[in-house]
């Protein structure tokens, strides 16, 4: 509700407001008859409701004016007066572009033109008859931004003194108000920065005529506005380039310079201006004085002021300064060149930005900076700073010192360090300004470079300067998007080519890093820059051929390789943001890349594709997936860009589509799209959808098979569980149908010239001709339409799933906005989507029906369907249906469910909306008043209803409806404001009855308040039914409604609701009720549009209002319940925000007045610790109502007051050491908190940020542990805003993760803080504090410095912001002996240590390992800290020969040292693991980097020591050691990790090397190293037997993850080497032994694992014993995860059993004990996998059972039971082994309908590669969709089974159903109750799919002659005896139940009833009866009759179709009169001739 409340506040700013002519403006203008016809276009245009009318009937009125051009003068200046007083009319500033564009052409008017608006800005303005604040503002602007002024321009230059006169003392007047302490609305600040604007645009243009009064107000205003910090931002700098233009009036530049530099740098003396003279003659001042006084933003904004407004020749004239230098203890003396713009104006800026307290400051700054470039850039190429030297010397000579550049190194290294720390600023916008910073910089530093005169060794320096910068953001990972613009720049300095050598991977890295969302648009600009840069290089070193074939070999192959690299999202942002450019660029290649697809195409290009093919990073080979990819990501991007010639049509061939490129016809095959259309990824389907949906040529019809293809892609699509793809469906089916209306009504258009259209006919009655072959016709688009349309309604049907019924829909609404019913209604002739069905009585009841389901977005969309029907709707004609409705929803509405309530509610909405329109207030508050009553009465009684939450509800909804402008709320003002000071009064009513209840705890009700109130329960009198609280279908009664929850608990959520629904209710009204001083027009009679204040509609006065926030506050104040109060403060945000709005004075004050309140409620005294309860429950929210509710668009004044004050407060309390009031502190840290969590106050609230973090550190050491407490939680919420989340590095785009540079600029004054605070505790430990009395900042300091990172660059030696101030106290932290402290501190030197700095840290830690003696301690903490730098920083290292330089003297140093890491040499354990972690680390730094020749023979003596030294470790047994040492334990788990880990590393990545021919000197090592096996595989043993179950658990994770490898051929060779069957033995072995509940989850894991890979195909020995094994891990673990390895190994182990089973039975050696055997674990398999498939069962046990069926390979038993079926026709062991296979593959096919996406798409693919084999089709492989592999594996089990008997009989049980005997339970039960009650387990499963699918293949199966009478006949009797039973319990149902719609439309009844009717439909058709079942047919006429008794209840319409076309069938095939035709006729419009019995499938 918040978020889309905060939406609407983001509307268009004139969206409701229109211009409001006087009267006496239009009667004017009807007094002269010469102009009447003006007159009358004046009349209708303001008539017009709404701005957006308005603009376009300008041109209208606009027309009438000029018609009127050739009257008299006289006349024609009365039009003209009138038509320019509307510009200066309240709201016309939309229209003022047209009409003063009109005025430009009167060139005979102009002296007329002249008075008109001198007179207009005399009436209109300062002092005039209508003067209005802002009304000449507008109409300068408007005139400064037109584009052609003409004579206007002449214009506005009389009028220039008084519109700057009235706009200074407008801005003035706001000023004044403000610091009076008068609310300024966002749209006044907006004013006030377009009078400065104006103000500018008359100085500019204007200024010879400005007078001395209006230049006087000019200054003093500007003056006012720099010095206040009340106005916005913009308003500021708009004054601020004011003040500097009026600075240039009447001055020379010398006396301009010298005033500006002694006001704002005070280094030179002033000399007077004029100016100055005006300042001294109005303030009684000085320009310096006046200076002193700006704000910090102020003189910011004065500086932008000059660059903009001052000439380039003053910013950049020389000044001598006087500057004294001491060298030798002598001083001398200088004069040196001191300017405006680079002395004066640059240092500034630096400065400022440099300090910036606040994001938005920062900005500024930078944009400032930018513009300040710019006019160095400027200056420097136009020759004006060399210029103004020349100019000086020749004046002074040679007495002076001038700079040898302009832009100093200095200042350039300033600059570059404030990008580095800004360049991934939180603020999108100032990172836009740094990279124009930087693009500047750049061009500074290359136009110095080329300066004439500039030496060779400058442009080197220059080079070398870019080449620095490119290396450096080269370095840094392509998923930081702040490097992508910087190298573009870079590119086209440096050359592309360059880049490339310096990083030969970029384009890859690019390409690769795309797919991330943030990094695409940044990526994106540069792959433009860098590609076109890249072209132009080749073509300049190679020529235009050659240039090209080097191009795209450069180019195409990382483009080719990402798109088919298999990442959805990486192709769906490749070809949106990369492929699209790269073919702008290169459209020529698009042929090449599409012979990847099609093998070739018949034209010849080079290089040609075959040549592409193979290249570094693009597979050898495509596969069919990737061709489909790569195909529709081309087409999609060609189309786009017109590359592609003609439409995508079909060719000759069936199988074929063309298309023409570059004129070359392009065959492709059809089954690309097809595949597209059903493949697994979603993006996929979408991008192929779109080719075939979306055409350039809009008024082009779909061609026959584009709409085959949507035949066949819609049904699989309408149960998508993705909301992106569902937006993006509907999103694309409404393009579709808007190019189909846009199509059909062009055609049809062109048919009305042959004689009309007709229901698809011409006049003549024959069929519409073919115009053309490729393009449908209109009947056939037509009935396209309608079968869309009767395939989505039918989606609706009550059983439907969640999905399908949300997609449906989404689509109908979609559909019903491009179609609406109106047109569909007015005329008979139209193209109708529409089938007359549609619109029937039954179907407005299944989506009325489909408003109280239980989800809530199905109920929303059903809702506005119904909007969307015609009013009345079908089916509600008569009073009674409506007021039936009316009594459902109501009964609904009081229901203490939410959802009941909630739909109930929306029906009530639907029929107000559809009915009552402005009627029924009355009875809506005598409802809520009669709620109130009953719980005055009694409490309990009224909550077992949810007490008035169904009435607030409805309420609330019908307020939303209600048009507060409308006539019908016009008319009936005084009756609406009674009715809402009724419902106000009422609102408190409720407050008074149920606020108790939230304000205590819930656990404490009934000790509490609730003693007594039970009591008497069952003595209470149940409520009389009545026409208000009806309950005649016991829906909602009180009998049962105890049953729901304990009383209490009944009360509590019945107040709670109540209490959130008040909060909602007066929330809405605040925001939509017109209230003083807010606009809103109204009409009066004679059609003039007035305001609502002089209308008087006004609906709460300013003590209504005052009340209503009175009241929020209360129940904020008051309630302890979470949900409540978060609903609460919506509203009251809802109600500040409206208030704030307000120009009356009184309104905009009250806000800031509940702030005060809520700050003395804060602080209150004699506070308890029960105010504390729920971290203060309502008080942070009242503060963040507050901040919440101020508007953008103005200053906010809330938030800063309140948070200082929370600051402050908590400043006094800290620095206090009397007070002892900790409650209002833990208050305030609790507001805090929560302040600085809301992503909305994130930029608002960075200026706060270090404050309150400085604090909440300070607040640490409070003696109060409550203080402590709140502390702690403000300072994680700060340090989430300020750094991010924990797990930002683990993530491969660390958005928020930023460097120790960038964290101390953003926040300098924390450098100082965390600096002392950090010395201080380290200089404690330095005294030997003890461990329990550490520094309380400590820790914290510590955290904040562990989170940042390690920056790539390095900072100035003289930055006193640096990181590395911090290194010595940490590196003292980390040696102390509090183990934590070490550990935490060791984590926080790594961001302090830059890259440059890096191998002399290790160095210098590795030498103080050898100095003895050393405590172990210090020992401990250094190699902490050498992990933590080999693991962040060494990593980040881009080059690797950095990184071997690392390995290689790191390891020369530690190795010196290896008796640390020797367990029987060092007694301390701790020390020993961080050795060996230190050793593993530094070996895996040495993997990234073995392709140094150095490192490898590093290795070659780093492996051997680890080995060593971890094995002797694993075996070490020390008696003197305590029991379970728990250091010892890490120890020896670590180091068997370590051990077995780096041999078996050692091992796969000897067997990678040896395979690719390198290394083989590694390769040696690894092989001498393992020689001994034996040695290897009784470690093994060992340590998989150690008495420590940590060393067993760390053995196995090493085992895991080398068989977990992604390098599996490599794994297969090194595992081969292991001896597999060895390997395998020691597992099995230990599983029988295995007690320890994690060992034994990771032995399965680890032994599923090496089964699955089958290495050497080993068959298991005694597959039985590792059966009961793994069963009973499987039925006495405790565990889940241990049981869901176990099912996994259990069906590994199924597979090894089938293998025997079959090889036994077929060498017949298999007996009956054995076969028992085998029987008996079958059926145990069988019941496994069937129980736990339930969707009741969790959702990784159902994933295991996925991953065992799919590993037990029991589902390809089906082909092999195929092959031998002779075999299994003479075996009744085998036939029963069918039916058990059939059994699993039913269960797989339910799992397919799981809810869960994972586990369905996971095991469709194991699916498809089970039936690829059998369809043996190239397309096979492809990934499909789910719903078509479910298609696919009915028709797989057909083709495998159909020779079987007893495989339909499967099919015909699975139709019937197994729950057939529970639909009896439906009766006596409600049904609504039913349907709330609870969910169903499984959401997305539709049984009626899988029913259709089922009933399609017997039908098949019926039109073969081998169908079997005896099936026929037994299946058709037992449907239909069900069917019967299921007629007779609808009837009995309807009696006792009802439902709107009747009983069938109801989920319970329609599945069971349809299932039944479809099954017996296909048994009953033509087909099946022959002469032996026509008998028998009609022997159960009298039965088929009882079904037309269903006719008796409203029917379901597809019930009632498939019911018609039962009987029809059955007449057909028997003769028999069953009344179809009579049924049919009872139908009426619901009667569907085209109704698909199968509307699932076709």
């Amino acid at each position: 509700m918040a978020a889309k409340w905060k939406a609407q506040q983001r509307k268009q700013r004139w969206q409701h407001s229109a211009v409001l002519l006087p009267s006496s403006l239009i009667s004017r203008a009807g007094a002269d008859a010469r102009i009447s016809s003006f007159c009358t276009a004046l009349r209708e245009w303001s008539s017009l409701g709404n701005t957006f009318d308005q603009v376009s009937g300008a041109k209208r009125l606009v027309a009438a004016l000029e018609a009127v051009a050739g009257v008299e003068s006289e006349a024609l200046a009365v039009a003209l007066s009138v038509f320019v007083e509307i510009l200066f009319q309240e709201g016309s500033r939309p229209v003022h572009r047209t009409m003063l564009s009109a005025l430009t052409q009167f060139q005979q008017c102009r002296e007329v033109l002249e008075e008109i608006f001198q007179r207009c800005c005399a009436d209109y303005g300062l002092g005039g008859l209508n003067e209005r604040r802002f009304a000449l503002v507008a109409v300068g602007l408007s005139l400064a931004s037109l584009p052609k002024p003409g004579l206007l321009k002449d214009v506005v230059r009389k009028c220039s003194t008084l519109i700057a006169s009235s706009a200074s003392f407008d801005v003035r007047d706001v000023l004044r108000r403000s610091e009076s302490g008068e609310n300024a609305t966002p749209s006044l600040m907006e004013d006030c920065q377009d009078a400065m604007s104006t103000v500018y645009y008359m100085l500019q243009n204007s200024s010879q005529d400005f007078g001395s009064q209006a230049f006087g107000d000019v200054v003093v205003t500007s003056l006012d506005v720099l010095q206040s910090s009340f106005m916005s931002r913009d308003c500021v700098v708009a004054a601020g380039v004011c003040l500097c233009a009026t600075a240039q009036m009447s001055s020379s530049r010398s006396r301009l310079v010298l005033m500006l530099a002694e006001a704002l740098f005070p280094e030179v003396n002033s000399q007077y201006c004029k100016l100055e003279s005006v300042i001294h003659r109005l303030r009684r001042s000085t320009m310096a004085e006046e200076a002193e006084k700006f704000t910090d933003f102020g003189r910011l904004c004065v500086l932008r002021g000059l660059l903009t407004a001052a000439p380039r020749e003053v910013l950049n004239y020389c000044l001598l300064k006087k500057v004294t230098v001491e060298e030798d203890g002598r001083r001398t003396s200088n004069l040196v060149v001191w300017t405006l713009l680079y002395d004066g104006i640059l240092p500034a800026l630096c400065a400022a930005t440099e300090s910036s307290f606040d994001s938005h400051f920062k900005f500024h700054g930078m944009t400032a900076l930018q513009i300040c470039l710019q006019q160095i850039k400027a200056s420097i190429l136009g020759n004006v700073t060399a210029a103004a030297i020349d100019e000086l010397r020749s004046v002074k000579g040679a007495a002076f010192t001038a700079p040898a550049t302009p832009f100093s190194p200095t200042m350039t290294s300033r600059v570059m360090q404030i990008i580095w720390n800004n360049w991934e600023d939180p603020l999108n916008q100032t990172v836009r300004q740094v990279q124009m910073v930087f693009d500047l910089l750049a061009d500074l530093q290359s136009s110095s470079s080329s300066e004439g005169g500039e030496t060779a060794q400058a442009q080197n320096g220059t080079q070398s300067f870019l080449h620095q910068i490119a290396n450096d953001l080269l370095t840094v990972g392509g998923h930081r998007k702040g490097r992508y613009v910087p190298l573009a720049t870079l590119a086209l300095r440096l050359g592309a080519q360059t880049l490339l050598e310096m990083c030969p991977g970029l384009l890859f890295q690019t390409i690769h890093a795309m797919s991330d969302d943030g990094v695409c648009c940044a990526a994106s600009s540069f792959l433009k820059l860098f590609l076109e840069r890249l072209r132009d290089e080749c073509w300049n070193n190679e020529g235009v051929t050659q240039g090209s074939i080097r191009f795209r070999q450069l180019w195409v192959p990382p483009m080719v390789a990402g798109v088919v690299a298999g990442n959805p999202r990486l192709r769906i942002n490749l070809h949106t943001y990369a492929l699209s450019v790269a073919l702008e660029i290169d459209s020529d290649s698009l042929l090449q890349m599409l012979g990847f697809v099609l093998d070739g195409l018949a034209v010849r290009e080079v290089p040609s594709w075959e040549d592409l093919r193979g290249a570094a990073g693009m597979p050898d080979f495509f596969t069919q997936n990737q061709r489909v990819a790569l195909f529709v990501s081309l087409i999609k991007v060609a189309r786009g860009l017109a590359l592609i010639e003609n439409e995508i049509r079909a060719s000759g061939s069936a199988s074929e589509m063309t298309f023409l490129v570059k004129g070359v016809a392009v065959y492709a095959p059809i089954s690309f799209l097809e595949l597209g259309l059903t493949h697994l990824e979603e993006g996929l389907r979408v991008d192929s959808a779109e080719l075939i949906c979306l055409n350039p040529k809009t008024a082009v019809m779909p061609s026959p098979f584009e709409l085959h293809l949507l035949r066949v892609a819609m049904p699989l699509n309408m149960r998508c569980s993705s909301t992106a793809f569902r937006m993006k469906w509907t999103s694309l089916l409404k393009k579709f149908f808007s190019r189909v209306r846009v199509a059909t009504d062009r055609q049809m258009k062109l048919e009305s010239s042959k004689g009309g259209y007709r229901n698809g006919e011409q006049a003549n009655g024959a069929i519409q001709r073919k115009l053309d072959s490729s393009v449908v016709t209109l009947a056939e688009m037509q009935a396209f339409m309608q079968w869309l349309t009767r395939l989505l309604v039918s989606s609706l049907y009550p059983s439907a799933p969640y999905e399908r019924k949300y997609m449906a829909m989404e689509i109908l609404n979609v559909l019903l906005d491009v179609w609406p019913t109106t047109d569909q209604l007015q005329s008979k002739k139209n193209f109708s989507p529409y089938g007359k069905e549609l619109f029937s009585a039954d179907y407005t009841m299944v989506l009325l029906g489909a408003v109280v389901d239980s989800w809530d977005r199905l109920r929303e969309s059903a809702y506005k369907i119904l909007l969307r029907y015609p009013t009345p709707l079908p089916g509600l004609e008569a009073q009674e249906k409506v007021a039936e409705v009316l009594q459902w929803g109501k009964v609904l509405a009081n229901s203490p469910r939410v959802r009941e309530s909630d739909a109930g509610a929306l029906v009530l909405r639907l029929i107000f909306r559809k009915y009552v329109c402005e009627l029924g207030w009355r009875s809506l508050n005598d409802w809520l008043e009669a709620g109130v009553l009953e719980g005055e009465r009694n409490l309990v009684t009224a909550c077992k209803h949810s007490f008035v939450h169904g009435v607030l509800l409805t309420l609330r909804y019908t307020f939303s409806e209600l048009d507060w402008i409308s006539d019908g709320v016009r008319a009936n003002v005084a009756g609406l404001r009674r009715a809402c000071e009724r419902l106000f009064k009422l609102l408190l009513k409720v407050t008074s009855l149920a606020l108790w209840v939230v304000s205590v705890d819930a656990l404490n009700l009934k000790e509490k308040e609730y003693e007594g109130l039970d009591e008497d329960v069952e003595d209470l009198p149940v409520s009389d039914s009545d026409d208000i609280e009806g309950d005649d279908d016991g829906i909602g009664g009180d009998d049962d409604a105890s049953l729901l929850a304990p009383l209490e608990q009944m009360v509590m959520v019945g107040c709670w609701l109540s209490m959130k629904e008040v909060s909602l209710l007066l929330g809405t009204v605040a925001r939509g009720a017109p209230l003083p001083g807010c606009s809103y027009n109204a009409r009066t009679g004679n059609g003039v549009l007035q305001s609502l204040e002089e209308s008087k509609i006004i609906m709460l006065e300013s003590a209504q209002l005052e009340e209503i926030g009175q009241h929020f506050l209360q129940v904020l104040l008051a309630m302890k319940h979470n949900g409540a109060i978060d609903k609460t403060r919506v509203g009251f945000v809802a109600l500040c925000n409206r208030l704030l709005l307000s120009s009356d004075t009184r309104l905009s004050k009250m806000p800031e007045i509940w702030m005060q309140q809520l700050m003395k409620r804060t602080v209150l005294k004699d506070q308890s610790l029960d105010d504390l309860l729920r971290r203060s429950a309502g008080i942070p929210a009242s503060f963040l109502a507050l901040f919440l509710s101020e508007h953008d668009g103005a200053p906010r004044k809330l938030l800063p007051m309140g948070l200082r004050w929370l600051i402050d407060n908590i400043k006094q309390f800290l620095d206090s050491s009397t007070s002892k009031d900790v409650v209002p502190v833990v208050h305030a840290f609790n507001t805090l908190r929560v302040t600085f969590n809301d992503t909305n106050l994130s930029t608002d609230t960075s200026g706060f940020c270090a404050e309150a973090l400085i604090v909440a550190i300070k607040a640490f050491a409070s003696p109060y542990w409550q203080v402590r407490n709140s502390a702690t939680l403000a300072f994680t919420a700060l340090l989430h805003r300020i750094v991010g989340f924990l797990n930002v590095h683990k993530q491969a785009t660390a958005r928020r993760a930023i460097t120790g540079f960038e964290f101390f600029n953003r926040y300098p004054a924390l450098h100082p803080f965390l600096l002392e605070e950090l010395e201080c505790a380290t200089m404690n430990l330095q005294q030997g504090v003890t461990q329990s009395r550490l520094h309380p900042s400590l820790a914290p300091i510590l955290v904040i410095l562990s989170r940042l990172r390690p920056s790539i660059v390095n900072t100035r030696t003289d930055d006193w912001l640096s990181p590395s101030a911090f290194m010595p106290s940490v590196v003292r932290c980390a040696t102390q002996c509090n183990l934590k402290l070490r550990v935490l501190a060791s984590r926080a030197l790594a961001p302090l240590v830059t890259a440059e700095n890096l191998l002399n840290v290790l160095l210098e830690l590795c030498c103080q390992l050898s100095k003895q003696p050393v405590r172990y301690n210090t020992i401990h903490g250094v190699l902490l800290q050498l992990s933590s730098l080999l693991k962040s920083n060494c990593t980040e290292v881009s080059q690797q020969e950095q990184q071997g330089q690392i390995v290689v003297q790191v390891f020369d140093r530690i190795k010196e040292c290896t008796l640390l890491g020797t367990i029987n040499r060092t007694s301390c354990f701790i020390a020993v693991a961080a050795f060996l972690g230190v050793l593993q680390d530094l070996l895996e730094l040495a993997y990234q980097c073995q392709q140094v020749p150095s490192v490898r023979e590093t290795m070659q003596q780093l492996r051997p020591v680890l080995l060593h030294l971890s094995s002797q470790s694993i075996s070490h047994s020390d008696s003197s050691a305590k029991p379970w040492d728990s250091t010892l334990v890490d120890l020896k788990g670590l180091a068997a990790y370590i051990y077995f880990s780096t041999i078996l590393r050692g091992w796969q990545t000897s067997n990678a090397d040896t395979a690719s021919g390198q290394y083989q000197t590694l390769d040696q090592s690894a092989a001498a190293m393992t020689t001994d096996t034996k040695t290897f595989y009784t470690t093994l043993r060992e340590a998989l037997a150690d008495k420590m179950y940590e060393v067993r658990l760390a053995t196995l994770k090493a085992l895991k993850s080398f068989s977990t490898q992604q390098v599996n051929e490599n794994f297969a060779v090194a595992f081969t080497q292991l001896d597999a069957r060895m390997l395998r033995g020691l597992l099995a072995e230990r599983l029988y032994t295995e007690l320890h509940p994690r060992c034994v989850k990771r032995i399965l894991q680890v032994f599923l694992r090496w089964n699955l890979l089958a290495v050497g195909n080993d068959p298991q020995q005694d597959p039985f014993k590792i059966w009961n094994t793994l069963l009973g891990i499987y039925n006495t673990s405790k565990v889940s995860k241990t049981r869901e390895s176990a099912v996994r190994c259990l069906g590994n182990c199924m597979q090894h059993l089938l293998v025997s089973m079959k090889a036994e039975m077929v060498d017949r050696d298999l007996d009956d004990s054995d076969w028992e055997v085998f029987r008996g674990v079958l059926e145990t398999w069988n019941d496994l996998i069937r129980r736990h498939s339930a969707a009741s069962e969790p959702v990784n046990l159902r994933r295991a059972i996925s991953s065992a069926i799919i590993s037990s390979r029991c589902l390809e038993e089906s082909k092999w039971l195929r092959e031998n079926t002779r075999m299994v026709a003479v075996s009744p062991r085998l036939k029963w082994y069918r039916k058990i296979v059939l059994s699993v593959w039913s269960v797989t096919i339910n799992l397919l309908e799981d809810e869960d996406i994972v586990l369905r798409q996971q095991l469709a693919l194991a699916l498809q590669d089970v039936m690829v084999p059998v369809f043996k089709a190239p397309h096979a492989s492809v990934p499909a969709q789910v719903e078509r592999v479910l298609e696919t594996s009915l028709a797989f089990l057909k083709l495998q089974f159909q020779e079987c008997d007893f495989f339909y009989d499967f099919l015909a049980g699975w139709i019937l159903g197994d729950d057939s005997s529970r639909f009896g339970g439906l009766q006596n039960t409600d049904l609504v109750r039913k349907l709330f009650d609870k969910e169903l387990d499984n959401h997305h499963e539709e049984q009626l799919l899988v029913v259709q699918l089922c009933c399609s293949h017997i039908e098949s199966f019926l039109d073969s002659p081998e169908h079997s009478t005896e099936f026929v006949t037994k299946w058709r009797g037992k449907f239909l005896d069900q069917a019967v039973a299921c007629a007779k319990w609808c009837l009995e149902l309807q009696r006792s139940t009802h439902w709107v719609g009747g009983i069938t439309n109801h989920q319970d009844v329609f599945k069971h009833l349809y299932r039944t009717l479809l099954g017996l439909l296909v048994l009953s058709t033509p087909k099946t009866t022959g002469n032996s079942s026509l008998s028998s047919l009609q022997a159960l006429k009298g039965s088929l009759l009882e079904l037309t008794s269903l006719n008796e209840v409203p029917l379901s319409p597809m019930i009632s179709n498939l019911l018609s076309r039962l009987l029809q069938a059955v007449e057909q095939s028997t003769g028999m009169n069953l009344v179809a035709d009579s049924f049919r006729a009872s139908m009426h419009d619901s009667y569907c001739p085209d109704f698909e019995p199968f509307f699932l499938l076709k």
